[in-house]
């Protein structure tokens, strides 16, 4: 192919054309989906479906074109500089990916609008939005390599600010050709952002100016760094690897919670201060955010290094005077503290969020309902509440911590596996789940008899497995380790018991002729949840994996 611009044409077909090749399926099926069906209610019911494949070809277009490549000299992932040798200049590099890029994401939304939504829904925000978006996520993952993982976080922020564009009153104020120029503005500054970024990268030249580059981060760090080992040395060897631990990968968690909740959670909590069950919403999207940040993170927390791609082990780790026992155990105690520090943020927001700006109407309710269930007394309540609460640290701790055994092994194929539940899970599983979920919730209450029995010896035969692998694994554990381990074990299933007591008796009202055995579910999905078998079975797989 002579021309420059081709080449780079067909350098993103060969890359992507598996995922081209499903994209251009989705919409096909989607379309044909709609088309055949015989009246407009059938097309209406069908319109969750056809939202979810939507859903599925504008993430496989935002892998497509977010077209960047891991550069190893510098460790980082961002545009491909193999390209930088092409005799084409940087404008053209950079212009062509987010050229197709917004083309085939327009496409995608023209279909959708035209085959699946009614005429009525239609508008051309949601056109002019994703373009935007587009653009935006193609300077970030250009301009902010050294970000690595926590690019994801910026792209999350400013896609969410984008959805909510509309909510904010100064942005109702406008005329809509008003927003629609000014989101046109941002495109246009961060194409150019691009651009430049891309050129300077491709001269070889850094973004510091030399007058500031004595007041970097890094060497803010550095300098950081050597007054605290000045001033107060490591008393071990111990309290150094949990430096080191919480400097790289610890503090992640943490952050991400407070990022959360102060650009995402409290402006939205804010704008829904007078609506009732909007605040309860956010109330669990509260409760769940350290959880779901933590199944996120905890995937990199369980590698050897937090922000590396190899799982082998650094040769720095290797050869530290630390058995591998000791390391899992300082990880641990690493993504305990990062639980606390990030359950510490929601506590705070909490409490300046109830007595504020929250409407409390909807969780009256609710706690007027438990108050009649309990025989009119409030302390089953506040017992649940703490029990919820401690549920919600046991579960964050045990996402931050389920995958050592996994990702200290350094076996890249079953890594990569472990992680497909993350992708099937929201984009086949929960849209099936939804379209569905009417047909769902009859057959399991119609049928309880008949499938819960299966599922508690299920369970059942998971907590034996468990304590056996359990029993086997931590044979060759110092004892003195499993004595200080056993008590938390024991304190934390405890609490899990007795919360899964009292939400059998709330389940109970709504199936009543298998209380038994639905206690009995919730017992032992408690038992499964606080890790003992995987933290036995990690120092193993990564002593395997220190000597390779």
């Amino acid at each position: 192919m002579r021309s420059p611009v081709g080449m780079l044409a067909w350098d993103i077909w060969l890359r992507n054309r598996t995922s081209i090749k499903v994209v251009i399926g989705i919409l096909l099926f989607a379309c044909a989906f709609n088309v055949v069906l015989p009246d407009r209610d059938s097309r209406a019911d069908a319109g969750m479906l056809g939202f979810f494949l939507t859903v599925v070809a504008m993430l496989l277009l935002l892998a497509i074109f977010g077209y960047t490549e891991f550069n190893p000299q510098r460790g980082t992932t961002g545009f491909p500089h193999r390209l930088f040798v092409l005799p084409v200049t940087t404008f053209k590099l950079v212009a062509l990916p987010t050229i197709l890029g917004v083309i085939s994401l327009e496409v995608v939304v023209l279909a959708w609008t035209s085959f699946v939504l009614r005429p009525e829904d239609r508008s051309i925000w949601l056109a002019i939005q994703l373009a935007v978006f587009m653009v935006l996520y193609q300077t970030i993952l250009w301009t902010l390599p050294g970000l690595k993982s926590l690019r994801l976080l910026v792209i999350g922020l400013v896609g969410f600010f984008l959805i909510i564009l509309r909510a904010f009153p100064f942005v109702r104020r406008l005329p809509d050709i008003t927003v629609m120029g000014l989101l046109g503005g941002v495109a246009l500054v961060a194409f150019l952002v691009s651009w430049t970024s891309v050129a300077r990268q491709r001269s070889g030249a850094s973004w510091s100016l030399s007058s500031l580059n004595r007041f970097s981060l890094d060497r803010l760090r550095v300098r950081a760094s050597d007054r605290t080992l000045s001033r107060a040395p490591f008393r071990s060897q111990h309290a150094a690897q949990f430096w080191l631990e919480w400097r790289r990968s610890g503090s992640v968690l943490p952050s991400l919670t407070g990022a959360m909740l102060l650009l995402v959670i409290g402006p939205l909590s804010w704008f829904l201060r007078d609506d009732g069950p909007g605040s309860l919403r956010i109330l669990l999207a509260v409760w769940a955010m350290p959880m779901i940040l933590a199944l996120a993170v905890g995937k990199a927390f369980s590698k050897p290094d937090f922000w590396s791609k190899e799982l082998s082990v650094p040769e720095f780790i290797v050869v530290r005077p630390l058995a591998s026992a000791d390391i899992i155990v300082i990880k641990s105690l690493v993504a305990a503290v990062s639980t606390a520090v990030s359950w510490l943020f929601v506590f705070a927001f909490v409490a300046l969020w109830f007595p504020l700006w929250a409407n409390l109407d909807s969780l009256a309710i609710v706690r007027g309902t438990l108050w009649m269930i309990h025989g009119h007394s409030v302390y089953p309540q506040y017992v649940m509440t703490v029990l919820l609460v401690i549920a919600g640290m046991l579960l964050t701790w045990r996402f931050m911590i389920g995958g050592l055994w996994l990702g200290l092994a350094g076996n890249p194929r079953v890594f990569a596996f472990s992680a497909a539940p993350y992708v099937i899970l929201p984009l086949f599983v929960l849209p099936a789940v939804l379209i569905t979920e009417r047909p769902i919730l009859d057959w399991i209450v119609e049928n309880t008899h008949r499938w819960l029995p299966v599922v508690v010896w299920i369970a059942a035969g998971g907590v034996v497995i468990k304590f056996w692998l359990a029993a086997f694994s931590w044979r060759r554990i110092e004892p003195h380790y499993v004595r200080r381990y056993l008590p938390v074990w024991l304190s934390g299933a405890a609490c899990l018991g007795v919360l899964a007591f009292m939400l059998g008796d709330l389940l109970s009202l709504f199936l009543p002729e298998d209380t038994y055995r639905l206690r009995n579910l919730l017992i032992l999905v408690g038992l499964q949840i606080v890790p003992v078998a995987r933290l036995g079975l990690a120092p193993a797989f990564l002593d395997r994996n220190r000597h390779r």
